[in-house]
């Protein structure tokens, strides 16, 4: 049992030995250890801190980039829905235009085919009057060559 005991005793020697020695380096480096974790846990917090900051700032860019996104749409589709309008409107106009013009061409036309039967009726006519003045005249040569075959007396 001696042996044991001077084992013992030799562990009781070397843990007393490990605490004296933590005792020492409690005293030399205990507060500068502390001073550093200390320091440590207020950089993590501050950390910490500035990745919610940047979460919170990221998300409001994100927010107000929404809006102006939305704003934006909306913009467009109000000036498209104004655009669309006005092409309507001229869109109308040209056609009406293009149906006044055919009106006019349409009156223009008929205008013209009625001078032209006119034109023609009036050329009929003449031939017609034309016609009856040589049967006039072909009357009358007969007359003449009739005349001029009776013996004179």
């Amino acid at each position: 049992m001696s042996k044991i005991t001077k084992n013992m005793a030799s562990a009781n020697d070397a843990t007393a030995s490990v605490d004296s020695m933590q005792q020492v380096r409690e005293l030399l480096f205990g507060d500068y250890q502390r001073q550093v974790d200390a320091r440590l846990e207020e950089m993590n917090t501050a950390l910490e801190d500035l990745r919610r900051h940047g979460d919170q700032a990221t998300s409001a860019l994100e927010a107000q980039l929404g809006q102006r996104l939305d704003a934006l749409a909306r913009q467009t589709e109000s000036d498209l829905g104004s655009l669309a309008g006005e092409l309507r409107n001229e869109l109308q106009e040209l056609k009406t235009l293009m149906e006044q013009r055919l009106d006019d061409l349409q009156t223009l036309m008929q205008t013209e085919h009625r001078r032209m039967e006119k034109e023609t009726q009036e050329q009929l006519d003449r031939l017609a009057s034309d016609k009856a003045g040589r049967a006039q005249i072909a009357t009358l040569m007969r007359q003449l060559a009739d005349s001029l075959d009776e013996p004179q007396t």
